[in-house]
């Protein structure tokens, strides 16, 4: 008998107990084990604990029901993964391994007794001399919490979709509009030709023809937004550096900041690494912020600063102007569909970058002061994290 234990102790002093206390003491311990039993199946999530060797110890009602185990059949004592059907439950248990000492959750679909999502987590026990003697294996039923969740992220799809729908719309009511005048125009005066009333006017009819293709050109341009917003490719991730792209965006941009007298400074951090991202929609959701600065400088000396710096577990792109800024009651909504307050902004571009940041598992935030300029910050996760050299300085371009 091991006296370092509860029961030993007890045990050693047995004899010396008055057998009333003894029998207070055993119902007291018989009502707490009752009331116990009765905590333990009215839990919701499954309760499963077995020995070291995975053999069950103890189960409570609903984890019975979830692995499709009657009511009354006896599993005390027998190997838990004889009495599971599903593969996939199956395959975890298999797996575990309690000399590892590692707790792990993980989320699985199964399809027996019926196909239900559950969150099992499995925690290994030590007894008072440290070694693993029990497995706690807690199944939580996960099914109406994800039914809700993709309800709840297909309704915000709907009307998002409203959303964009009724914008393209608006947007395409101004371009059909001139279509219709200009075609009105040229089926009037090649009608009046036609009656000899007058000679055809080829300046004005060569005017409308122009605006008929520029109309179309723009309402072209307008469904190749929506296209692009509402059925956005799959990113084609590979190891790109995100450094170079921003050179790139600079030297594609150079003639028209040349033209419009902006500068644009680059301050790159040497010591960014390659990391994992598409570069062709990164790209377009760099040039879109890089764009949106241009626009919204209207003074003769512009300034854009591009910088790049590598965090403990990030990259940090910051896009600064010293344009216009944008009101604090517009910050929140600039990066919704359709909202712009420019005369040609089709109010996607910045709905665009966000949704790309996003699907890059990345953040965008901004700063901004009417008059003042604006600062969007871009953090995007490492693929692993480098391996800084003291003697490396960050890297200045312009």
């Amino acid at each position: 008998m091991d006296k370092k234990t509860f029961a030993g102790r007890f045990l050693s002093k047995l004899e010396k107990i008055d057998p009333k206390q003894i029998e207070l003491f055993l119902t007291k311990m018989v009502q707490e084990r009752n009331f116990l039993n009765i905590v333990f199946n009215s839990m919701l999530e499954g309760v499963i604990v077995t020995d070291a060797d995975l053999r069950t110890l103890l189960i409570n009602r609903a984890a019975r029901e979830h692995l499709g185990i009657a009511k009354h059949k006896k599993i005390l004592g027998m190997p838990l993964l004889e009495q599971v059907r599903d593969q996939r439950l199956g395959e975890l248990i298999t797996d575990f391994d309690p000399a590892q000492d590692q707790a792990k959750t993980r989320e699985i679909t199964v399809t027996f007794p019926d196909r239900r999502i559950y969150g099992v987590s499995v925690v290994p026990v030590k007894d008072e001399t440290g070694v693993i003697s029990t497995v706690v294996f807690i199944i939580n039923d996960l099914t109406v919490r994800r039914k809700k969740e993709r309800e709840r992220v297909q309704a915000e799809r709907l009307r998002s979709l409203a959303k964009l729908t009724a914008g393209l719309a608006h947007e395409i009511k101004n371009p059909l509009n001139s279509l219709t005048i200009h075609a009105q125009l040229l089926r009037k005066m090649l009608s009046l030709d036609h009656e000899g009333d007058r000679q055809i006017d080829f300046s004005r009819m060569n005017q409308s023809v122009n605006i008929l293709l520029e109309e179309i050109q723009r309402m072209s341009k307008i469904v190749d937004q929506f296209i692009l917003a509402t059925r956005p490719s799959r990113p084609n991730f590979g190891m790109h550096n995100i450094n170079s792209l921003l050179q790139q965006i600079a030297e594609f941009l150079g003639p028209e900041l040349e033209l419009k007298g902006i500068r644009l400074q680059l301050d790159l951090d040497s010591e960014v690494p390659l990391t994992r991202l598409d570069e062709h929609q990164m790209g377009q959701a760099m040039l879109n912020i890089v764009r949106n600065s241009i626009e919204a400088i209207e003074t003769a000396d512009g300034q854009i600063d591009i910088k790049t710096r590598l965090r403990d577990d990030s990259i940090q792109i910051d896009v600064a102007d010293n344009g216009c800024g944008i009101p604090e009651e517009d910050q929140g909504k600039i990066f919704e569909p359709y909202f712009t307050k420019k005369f040609s902004g089709s109010g996607l571009g910045l709905m665009i970058v966000y949704r790309v940041i996003r699907e890059h598992n990345g953040r965008i935030g901004l700063k901004s002061e009417p008059g003042q300029g604006t600062t969007f910050t871009i953090t995007l996760p490492l693929s692993q994290k480098p391996v800084r050299l003291l003697a490396e300085k960050s890297g200045k371009r312009q």
